[in-house]
């Protein structure tokens, strides 16, 4: 096999690699500009966006041959960069999960296997760059690559804009629970709150997808030294093996009756921080970062 062949696999390979990135992050854009503050770069938090579909734009240049040698160039210094990050962000702030792929957890490894992979696409990309020609003869028309590219960056932003934009925080002043006493709520028939201690109470369901994907932040809180206990509540014990199994929680969860709960809550996921046993802050539709509630909500 030629060394330009060679090349061209390579190049797909990459591509590969960048779009299910992109579109794993496009799941769920707000997650990723979470993850971006995780790492301790919390002003570029709001160019998530961007970065999700800059890695669909690289992927599907390198597939379907758009500049191929110019993108893989650019590829090259975009994983040098992230590559980068990580390192930091592992090293600086004991990150392991590094968010490579977004949703998509079954391609998520540990860090070792992280840098083994980035080393190797390197590599890929260097020898791609090295012997890939100018210009290389396309496998499908050039109408239909046009008409591919285009579909896939529409369905991208459009993806990325809902998840980003349209799954919000809300931190709720006037929610009739703020400043309320837990004992007068049906928590207390769950759990025995102390009145000394702070409590962040996530209430959840196994069969919500989108709680999923905060978990790993809920997992972080124990770091917090405001809060001394996280517990979480949810409905549907048929799914809390498999939860359990693959996140590993550090936190204790209680069962609860679903058609009690949701008396309680209308949204999932619902953060709840309890201090001297009363509701202090409720937060709404998502499992803000360690660093957001810190900054948003504990700062006082």
């Amino acid at each position: 096999m030629s060394k330009e062949r060679y090349s061209k696999i390579f190049c797909i390979v990459a591509g590969v690699v960048f779009l299910l990135s992109g579109i794993g992050k496009a799941i769920d854009a707000k997650q990723f500009a979470n993850l971006i503050t995780d790492y301790g770069f919390p002003l570029l938090s709001s160019m998530a966006p961007f970065i999700i579909m800059a890695e669909v734009f690289i992927g599907l240049c390198l597939i379907l041959n758009f500049h191929r040698k110019l993108i893989t160039y650019i590829t090259f210094a975009a994983l040098i960069v992230f590559t980068t990050a990580y390192f930091y962000a592992s090293t600086v702030k004991g990150i392991s999960d590094c968010g490579c792929f977004g949703t998509i957890k079954m391609l998520e490894f540990p860090p070792l296997v992280v840098y083994v992979r980035n080393i190797i696409l390197l590599g890929m990309l260097v020898f791609s760059g090295i012997h890939l020609p100018k210009e290389t003869k396309n496998l499908l028309s050039l109408p239909l690559q046009q008409h591919i590219f285009l579909m896939m960056m529409l369905i991208t932003a459009f993806c990325t804009g809902y998840t980003f934009y349209g799954t919000k925080e809300v931190k709720m002043q006037k929610h009739p629970l703020i400043g309320k006493a837990v004992k007068e709520t049906v928590l207390q028939e769950y759990y025995n709150f102390s009145t000394d201690s702070t409590y962040v109470i996530c209430i959840f369901s196994y069969r919500c997808s989108n709680c999923w994907n905060y978990m790993e932040n809920l997992n972080r809180y124990e770091e917090c030294s405001k809060i001394d206990h996280v517990i979480a509540f949810s409905a549907g014990e048929d799914e809390g093996d498999e939860f359990v199994g693959f996140f590993n929680p550090k936190f204790k969860i209680t069962l609860v009756d679903e058609a009690e709960i949701s008396k309680f809550v209308s949204i999932s996921p619902t953060v709840l921080y309890l201090q001297s046993d009363t509701i202090r802050h409720i937060i709404q539709g998502i499992v803000p970062s360690i660093y957001r509630l810190e900054k948003d909500y504990l700062s006082d």
